[in-house]
C-alpha cells in the first residue's frame, strides 16, 4: 500500500511541475515570438514616422491584427493630406516635437458640412484677462437648433458661469445666457484662449457649409467688463466631432493627423485667418470625438467608425 501511495504522490508531484513549467515557459516563449513579431511589423513600413505611428498602434493595440488595421487607416489618411495638402496649398514644417501645418484656406469651409455631430464653443480670447458679466447668444433657428433639456452643455473646469435659455413669445426668437465670472488662464497673452463652455448644437438641411453654421450665430458680449484691468474678446466658434483639421470632412486624414500627435508630433494648425491662439482649443474640442475628456486611439477608432466614405 505505500508503494502505491508514493508512486502516486511522484505521479502527481511530476503532473504540477509539468503544469508549472508549462504556465511559465509557454507565456514566455509566445510573448517573446509577439515581440520580435511586433518588431517585424514596425520594421515593415520605410519611413521613420510610419514606424513611429506603427510601434504606438503595436504597443496600444489588443492584437496586431488590429494594430495593422490602424496603419491602414494611417497610411489611407496621408494620401488624403497631400491630395487636400495639394488642393489647399499646404505647407508642413517638423521638428522632433512639432509639426506645424499651415493652410492657406479660410478656418471655415464655404462648401462643405461634416457629417458628425457639432458643437457650439465660447472663448475669451486673452488668457490673461479675468472677466465677468453677461453673453447673450442668438441663432437662426432654419439652420441651427438648440434645446437646453434635450441637449446638456459643459461649463469648462473652473469657470463660474450659469447658462440659460429663454424663447421670445412674439417672434419666436431663442436666446441664451451665459452670466458669471470669467476667470484669467494664464500669465502670457501668447498662450492658447480659455475655454467657456460648449454646447451640443443641431443642423437642418438648410445648412449648406460649415461656414453657413459658424454665420448662423450672433454673440453679444456688451455686458462682459473686466475685473483685472485686462480687456479680452469672447468669441464663438463651431466645430463638429472628429473634423481635426476643421475642413469640413470627417475621414482618414483627421485619424492620421490623430495618430501623428498621439506618436510624437505637436500638431498646430494655422489658417489663412483666425488667431492662432484659438485654434489650438478648438482643434482639441474636435479631436476628442468621442468627448470622454481625453485624446486617445479610442477616438481615432471613432472617426473610422464615423467617417465620410
Amino acid at each position: 500500500m505505500k508503494s502505491i501511495m508514493k508512486k502516486t504522490i511522484a505521479g502527481i508531484s511530476a503532473l504540477a511541475m509539468t503544469a508549472a513549467m508549462t504556465a511559465t515557459t509557454i507565456p514566455a516563449f509566445a510573448s517573446e515570438v509577439d515581440a520580435i513579431e511586433a518588431q517585424n511589423f514596425v520594421a515593415s513600413y520605410a519611413s521613420e514616422q510610419e514606424q513611429a505611428v506603427a510601434q504606438y498602434c503595436a504597443d496600444n493595440c489588443d492584437t496586431l491584427e488590429e494594430a495593422a488595421e490602424f496603419m491602414d487607416l494611417y497610411e489611407e489618411g496621408l494620401a488624403l493630406r497631400a491630395s487636400e495638402e495639394s488642393d489647399y496649398a499646404l505647407l508642413s514644417t517638423s521638428s522632433n516635437t512639432k509639426k506645424v501645418i499651415h493652410i492657406d484656406d479660410v478656418y471655415y469651409n464655404g462648401t462643405r458640412v461634416a457629417s458628425t455631430p457639432h458643437r457650439m464653443v465660447l472663448l475669451a480670447v486673452n488668457p490673461t484677462a479675468a472677466l465677468s458679466g453677461s453673453i447673450e447668444v442668438t441663432w437662426k433657428q432654419t439652420i441651427v437648433t438648440y434645446d437646453m433639456v434635450t441637449k446638456p452643455h459643459t461649463i469648462c473646469d473652473g469657470q463660474s458661469l450659469s447658462i440659460s435659455g429663454t424663447t421670445d413669445t412674439e417672434s419666436g426668437e431663442k436666446y441664451l445666457y451665459v452670466n458669471g465670472r470669467i476667470k484669467k488662464t494664464s500669465n502670457s497673452v501668447y498662450d492658447t484662449a480659455s475655454t467657456l463652455c460648449y454646447f451640443p448644437i443641431g443642423i437642418t438641411g438648410k445648412a449648406t457649409s460649415e461656414a453657413a453654421i459658424h454665420s448662423a450665430f450672433a454673440v453679444d458680449t456688451r455686458g462682459i467688463y473686466s475685473t483685472n484691468g485686462i480687456d479680452s474678446d469672447v468669441e464663438l466658434h463651431t466645430y463638429a466631432l472628429g473634423d481635426y483639421d476643421h475642413n469640413g470632412i470627417v475621414n482618414a486624414a483627421d485619424a492620421s493627423y490623430l495618430l501623428d500627435l498621439l506618436t510624437h508630433y505637436d500638431i498646430e494648425f494655422t489658417y489663412a485667418s483666425e488667431h492662432d491662439n484659438i485654434i489650438g482649443p478648438v482643434s482639441v474640442l474636435a479631436a476628442d470625438a468621442n468627448e470622454d475628456g481625453t485624446v486617445s486611439l479610442a477616438d481615432v477608432t471613432w472617426i473610422n467608425r464615423n467617417k465620410s466614405e
